[in-house]
């Protein structure tokens, strides 16, 4: 799952400053491809700094992901196209009640280790953080502090 990430970050819709090249979200949510998103998103982040972002993968029960480290938080320019991805991954099922048992554990979380307005999961899981959190120092100590919480990286 944004976690935000992914991160964990589940939290995390168009390129925000994005170069040129990379895809936008509208053209990907567009086509209702979880799978079409993802490499967006991917492509983003290897425009972005991550050269090395691992491609999306399909899990068993054919939903669309990536699998990364849960202290890998998104590029700025990329979390819309990382929160379009999550959402269009999600039309399939809703999170059971203990996955929005461990995202609010998650959200309680965060907002326990210096970040006081980390927001709590919507009904689809998908943790929407406000501009310009994300650039806030504190936020990335406090995911690596909560990651035995972090949603999974590839959404179920």
């Amino acid at each position: 799952m944004l976690a935000v990430l992914a991160v964990a970050v589940f939290a995390v819709g168009a390129c925000k400053g994005a170069p040129a090249n990379s895809a936008s979200p509208t053209t990907a949510a567009s086509t209702g491809d979880a799978h079409t998103s993802w490499v967006s998103y991917v492509q983003c982040m290897r425009n972005n700094g991550h050269p090395d972002f691992p491609d999306p993968t399909q899990d068993s029960q054919g939903q669309w992901g990536v699998s990364v480290d849960t202290a890998t938080v998104p590029t700025p320019a990329c979390e819309d196209l990382l929160r379009t991805a999550l959402r269009a991954s999600r039309v399939k099922r809703e999170p059971t009640a203990a996955e929005m048992a461990r995202l609010r554990q998650y959200s309680q979380c965060v907002r326990d280790h210096d970040m006081p307005n980390y927001p709590d999961p919507g009904t689809d899981g998908v943790i929407d953080m406000p501009e310009g959190m994300r650039d806030d120092p504190k936020l990335g100590p406090a995911l690596v502090a909560c990651q035995q919480y972090a949603p999974p990286q590839e959404p179920k």
